[in-house]
């Protein structure tokens, strides 16, 4: 989760005695702006939800007409 494009939240931990105990998950806050947009920039690399919002039921997405993502067909 990043806020403000200077600290970024990433991780798996839960708020529950279980993981806190006994998963041994972690969540790690990091307070750098380079690395922060630096993982903004890799997630819109990665998805188009920016672009066209929610999935539909099949896993693609589309834009309000139905169509595909022009450049990658995603």
């Amino acid at each position: 989760m990043a806020i403000d494009g200077q600290v970024a939240i990433m991780g798996n931990g839960n708020m529950d005695s279980q993981s806190w105990f006994h998963s041994q998950e972690i969540n790690a806050m990091i307070d750098s702006p380079l690395i922060v947009n630096e993982w903004i920039d890799a997630l819109y690399q990665n998805q188009s939800t920016h672009q066209y919002g929610r999935l539909s039921l099949d896993g693609i997405w589309r834009d309000k007409q139905g169509n595909l993502n022009p450049h990658d067909g995603k």
